[in-house]
C-alpha cells in the first residue's frame, strides 16, 4: 500500500470513528474534506503582481481565450478552473459564488462580466467570494488552476480577495506559478513572501516564477535571461521562494490561436512595404501615423500581438514568406516557450501531486485536533481519543517523511538551511530531480550517456555521499551526516531502478 492509499484508508476509519461523536464534529468534517482532496487534482495558482501577464498566461496554456486580457486591470475576482468532469452536469459552465452563499450558474461566455473590472458594476464585483469554471481540458484532468488578481492592486479589494481565498485551509493552493515583468524588484519579494506565509506554502518545493513578456524586451530572451540572473544575484532570498525562474512570452502563445488567415495574410504584406521598421517603430507609429489598412486593423494587431509581436512576425516573413499559416502559429507559440513552462509545470507539480496532497490532509487534521482538544468543554475521555488521533497523524507524517525523504531535504535548502556548501546544495537539487527527474538529468550526464554509464555514475555519486557523511559525523555536524546518509540511500535506490 502506497503512503497515499495508507493516508486514505486512516482518514476513512476515522470518519466511522468520529461519526457519532457532536463533540468531534470538527473532526469529521476534516476528514470528509480530505478525502475529497486526496482524489481531486492538485490546485495550482497563477499570481504575482498587477498586469504581469496572469490571464494571459493561463489562456495560453489552455489554448483558448478565457479570461479577459486587456491594457487595464482585468481580472479583479479569483477565477477557479476545474475539469469539466467535475461539473455537476459534466457541462462547460461557470458558477458564480457570492459572499453571502449564494451561487448562480450562466453560460463560459458570461465569464468577464463577473471577472473583469467594472466602476459601474463595483458593487456587484465587490459581492463576489469567487468563479468556479469548469472547462474540456485535459491539463485541468491533471491540475485545478486559479487565475488570481495582483497581489498589489490598486484597487485593494481585489488583491483582498486573492489573500482572503487562498489563506483559508479549504481552499490552499498546493503550488503556485509566480509572474514577474520587467524583473523583480523588492515589492515582488515582500509580495511573495506574504503569499507564501499565509498560505502556508513550502517555498520553493511546490512554486516557480516566470519572467514575462520577452517578447517586448530589444534582445528578447536572451536580455531576459540576464536579467533573471541579475536577480538571482540581487535578491538572495529568491532562492528560498522559487526552484527557478523561467523567460516565457505568454503574448505571442495566446496569439497563435487568435490570429485568423486574414490576419496572418496581413502580416505577411508587411514585410513588402519599404521602411516597414520606422512605421513600427512604437504602437503610436504604428496605428496612428501608418497609412496601411484602417486603424482598426492596425490596433487589433497590435491587441493581438503587441507592436514586439508585429516586428517579430514581420521578422519571420521576411525570412519565411512562403510559410503556411500553421507554420506560423506553431512559430510564434515555441517562441513563446510556454509549452516548456508547461512541461516543467507539469513534471515539477505533477510528480510530487501524491505528496503536497498527504501533506496538506495531515497538517489539516493536525491543527483541527490540536484545536478541539484545547476546547474546555470536551470531557477527559473525549481528550484521549484526540491524543491517540494525533499520535496515529504524527506516525503517518513520520512514514511520508521517510517515503519521501528527498522532499524533506530539498525543504531544508529553500529555508536556508546552511549544513552544505552552495556546490554541495547544488549537486542535492540536481540528483534529488529538482532540474529534471531523468537519469541523465539527475546525474547532470548526456542524454546519450549508456545505461551501464549512468550506472556507474549513481554507484560513485553514492560513495561520495557516504564518504561526506563519515567526514561530517567526525567533525560533529549531526544534521549533515544524516542527511548525507539519506542522499546516499536515496542515489542508491535509483541506481538499483535501472
Amino acid at each position: 500500500m502506497n503512503e497515499k492509499a495508507g493516508i486514505k484508508a486512516f482518514i476513512e476509519s476515522l470518519q466511522i470513528e468520529v461519526q457519532n461523536n457532536p463533540k468531534l464534529s470538527a473532526v469529521y468534517d476534516s476528514c470528509k474534506m480530505a478525502l475529497v482532496d486526496l482524489q481531486g487534482p492538485l490546485r495550482v495558482a497563477i499570481t504575482g503582481v498587477i498586469k504581469t501577464g496572469k490571464s494571459t498566461l493561463l489562456n495560453a496554456f489552455l489554448g483558448r481565450y478565457i479570461v479577459p486580457t486587456a491594457v487595464e486591470v482585468m481580472t479583479y475576482n479569483v477565477n477557479w478552473f476545474h475539469h469539466v468532469k467535475h461539473s455537476d452536469d459534466g457541462k462547460e459552465k461557470i458558477v458564480v459564488r457570492m459572499l453571502d452563499g449564494v451561487k448562480s450558474e450562466y453560460s463560459i461566455e458570461k465569464l468577464s462580466e463577473f471577472v473583469g473590472y467594472s466602476s459601474t458594476h463595483k458593487e456587484l464585483l465587490d459581492s463576489v467570494h469567487w468563479v468556479d469554471v469548469y472547462l474540456n481540458h485535459p491539463l485541468l484532468e491533471v491540475f485545478d488552476l486559479i487565475d488570481t488578481p495582483g497581489l498589489d492592486s490598486l484597487m485593494g479589494t481585489d488583491s483582498q480577495h486573492t489573500r482572503d481565498l487562498l489563506t483559508k485551509e479549504e481552499n490552499r493552493p498546493d503550488a503556485i506559478i509566480y509572474l514577474v515583468y520587467p524583473e523583480f524588484k523588492s515589492k515582488d519579494i515582500t509580495a511573495v513572501a506574504d503569499f507564501h506565509e499565509s498560505t502556508g506554502l513550502i517555498s520553493g518545493l511546490n512554486s516557480i516564477a516566470a519572467l514575462t513578456r520577452a517578447d517586448m524586451m530589444v534582445q528578447k530572451f536572451e536580455e531576459a535571461e540576464e536579467k533573471i540572473r541579475s536577480n538571482k544575484e540581487r535578491y538572495a532570498d529568491i532562492r528560498y521562494y522559487f526552484l527557478n525562474i523561467y523567460p516565457i512570452a505568454a503574448l505571442p502563445a495566446q496569439a497563435s490561436f487568435m490570429l485568423n488567415d486574414y490576419d496572418i495574410e496581413l502580416l505577411r504584406e508587411l514585410p513588402k512595404i519599404n521602411n516597414i521598421a520606422t512605421f513600427t517603430a512604437d504602437y503610436n507609429t504604428f496605428v496612428d501615423k501608418f497609412d496601411w489598412q484602417t486603424k482598426e486593423i492596425r490596433s487589433h494587431l497590435c491587441t493581438l500581438l503587441s507592436i514586439d509581436g508585429v516586428r517579430l512576425s514581420i521578422e519571420y516573413f521576411e525570412q519565411n514568406p512562403i510559410a503556411t499559416a500553421e507554420a506560423y502559429k506553431s512559430y510564434l507559440y515555441d517562441f513563446s516557450r510556454v509549452e516548456l513552462l508547461k512541461s516543467i509545470v507539469i513534471d515539477h507539480f505533477g510528480g510530487r501531486a501524491d505528496f503536497h496532497k498527504c501533506n496538506r490532509v495531515l497538517s489539516r487534521l493536525r491543527k483541527v485536533c490540536a484545536r478541539t482538544i484545547q476546547q474546555k468543554e470536551i470531557g477527559h475521555d473525549v481528550r484521549i481519543v484526540i491524543q491517540g488521533i494525533t499520535q496515529r497523524i504524527n506516525q503517518l507524517d513520520f512514514e511520508l517523511h521517510q517515503h519521501y525523504a528527498e522532499y524533506y531535504i530539498l525543504n531544508d535548502y529553500y529555508n536556508g538551511e546552511d549544513y552544505f556548501t552552495e556546490d554541495e546544495w547544488e549537486e542535492v537539487k540536481c540528483v534529488l530531480g529538482e532540474y529534471g527527474s531523468e537519469d541523465f538529468e539527475r546525474l547532470n550526464v548526456s542524454k546519450d550517456t549508456t545505461k551501464t554509464e549512468i550506472q556507474s555514475a549513481y554507484d560513485s555519486l553514492c560513495k561520495t555521499w557516504q564518504k561526506r557523511a563519515v567526514k561530517f559525523g567526525f567533525i560533529g555536524n549531526t544534521r549533515a551526516n544524516e542527511v548525507s546518509l539519506q542522499i546516499a540511500r536515496i542515489i542508491q535506490s535509483y541506481s538499483n531502478n535501472l
